[in-house]
């Protein structure tokens, strides 16, 4: 007669899954958080001929848009 072995039952941690999907959760929202973290302070400098807030309006600046998706060489170029 030959031997069965025994199989193991896989048991599934359920604590530790949610613990890493609420990790995970929190690293998305805070990373969705920083990409939509506006401009606080506008400085405008070394200009005589335009006002502040129409080098901001014509740079397309005057709503604050996010740090990360506007970039200093758009705004430059404006």
């Amino acid at each position: 007669m030959k031997k069965r072995k025994n199989k193991k039952k896989v048991k599934i941690r359920y604590g530790r899954l949610v613990l890493a999907l609420v990790i995970l959760g929190l690293i998305i929202y805070l990373i969705a958080n920083y990409l939509n973290f506006p401009i606080k302070n506008i400085y405008v400098s070394n200009n005589t001929i335009l006002t502040d807030q129409e080098i901001i309006d014509i740079a397309g600046i005057s709503n604050y848009p996010s740090i990360i998706t506007t970039k200093n060489s758009t705004i430059r170029k404006r």
